[in-house]
């Protein structure tokens, strides 16, 4: 990632967070457009209005029948997210999961493709802990399984298509770099500590444990 898109990315968190003033979140102007952006796009949802990333999300269903396709973009955070679940398997209480995950922001003009490994074991409390979920994440030119990286170019030229104007971002720097004293769209002022521009522009979900090159 050049200094450039850094620079940009950067920009644009602290155009919508207080940086350094974390207790002002709540009455910061960058909170109140993030919330209108929400609501704008639960709304388009919900009406199931004719959008781009609607469009998108029709285009990719049908350009892989042979998968399932979810779309997460219900979650409260400005960002389209939809994953392509590749394979699952349960092994002895044990369920694995391979995906594409597709992510693209709305505050800024950039989209990331990347895949994911789920790992979620249940297992007797005598044994094991009741509920423990590893989870890793790879960019998509480090897979060796030539379909699945077949899959995700297919995928990434697909929003090409749709979002002309939007650019592609490898996952790795976004997880990377870490910007301290403001706090992600989510979590209590409170709460002010290190996170990732991933976390403040894309999900505010927590970071896998494994970040694979």
């Amino acid at each position: 990632m050049t200094p450039q898109i850094i620079k940009a990315l950067l920009n644009e968190v602290y155009k919508y967070y207080p940086i350094g003033m974390p207790l002002l979140f709540d009455n910061y102007d960058g909170t109140e457009k993030i919330k209108e952006i929400i609501n704008i796009k639960i709304r388009e949802i919900d009406s199931h209005s004719h959008t781009t990333w609607s469009q998108l999300n029709e285009r990719v269903k049908s350009e892989f029948p042979h998968y399932t396709v979810l779309d997460h973009s219900y979650s409260q955070f400005p960002s389209y997210l939809l994953e392509i679940l590749l394979d699952e398997k349960i092994i002895n209480e044990i369920r694995v999961t391979k995906s594409i995950i597709l992510n693209i922001s709305l505050l800024s003009s950039y989209y990331t493709i990347y895949f994911q490994d789920y790992i979620n074991i249940n297992k007797p409390k005598e044994k094991f802990k009741s509920h423990s979920i590893i989870h890793s994440i790879a960019y998509f030119n480090c897979c060796i399984d030539v379909v699945s990286l077949e899959n995700a170019l297919r995928l990434k030229k697909l929003v090409e298509s749709y979002f002309t104007k939007y650019i592609f971002i490898d996952h790795r720097p976004l997880f990377d770099y870490k910007i301290l004293g403001g706090v992600k769209y989510g979590d209590f002022p409170g709460d002010c500590k290190e996170y990732s521009l991933f976390e403040f522009l894309f999900d505010n979900v927590s970071l896998p444990n494994v970040i694979l090159e």
